[in-house]
């Protein structure tokens, strides 16, 4: 009798997990396909509003300058992007960031993107397109910096804890961008980009997504 109630238990324990588990999986992104790899167009100028493409597939990257991730294939792929064009080779698996107009160059700018591993955290990325020294991501509270220190062209990532919070991005002492009640999700990223000359900066935030 006694064991056949620990049978009992055991067997309601899992029925009841079951669920669970498979609604956790729902968390996790499908496997990319195979020999394929994710990029994004960025326009460094901070326009957006252009039409591009990587390999077969066109990309219209918004107005906010910065278009969700495509799906294509991996190895040398042709990129263009009105009568400029160029040439970048992506490895299978990568995520991606292809910038046209940094520094004013019409040559698209390789960016290989940071993946984040841990799916209890989020991802943060930060994107110098502007001519000042050193930009920063700033927390008002606690009065701390996500990311600082990223001088022109360049860009940063970290891993953080899933949280809404305010967010200021700063160059030097300028604000150039205040973004009240940002939701870093887990197992999610968001990009801010500062952009734009000495009295003209500007920065945006977006949501990391891939097109379907």
């Amino acid at each position: 009798m006694f064991k056949f109630l620990r049978l009992t238990l055991a067997a309601a324990i899992l029925a009841w997990a079951a669920p669970v588990w498979a609604d956790d999986s729902a968390l996790y992104d499908p496997a990319p396909p195979p020999n394929s790899a994710f990029v994004r167009i960025i326009d460094a100028r901070g326009k957006g509003e252009l039409q591009a493409s990587v390999g077969e597939v066109a990309v219209t990257v918004p107005k906010s300058g910065i278009s969700p991730y495509i799906v294509v294939p991996a190895g040398e792929q042709p990129v263009a992007l009105s009568t400029d064009a160029g040439k970048v080779t992506l490895a299978a698996g990568k995520y991606y960031t292809i910038a046209f107009f940094v520094a004013g160059s019409p040559e698209p700018k390789l960016i290989e993107d940071e993946l984040l591993t841990n799916p209890a955290k989020s991802g943060v990325y930060v994107y110098n397109f502007s001519d000042a020294a050193t930009i920063a991501l700033f927390a008002p509270q606690p009065k701390a910096n996500v990311i600082g220190d990223l001088a022109p062209g360049l860009s940063a990532f970290r891993s953080v804890n899933a949280v809404t919070v305010d967010l200021a991005l700063l160059a030097g002492s300028e604000t150039v961008a205040t973004f009240e009640k940002v939701a870093l999700k887990r197992r999610s990223g968001m990009t801010f980009v500062v952009f734009g000359a000495a009295g003209a900066r500007s920065g945006v935030a977006v949501a990391n997504e891939t097109a379907r």
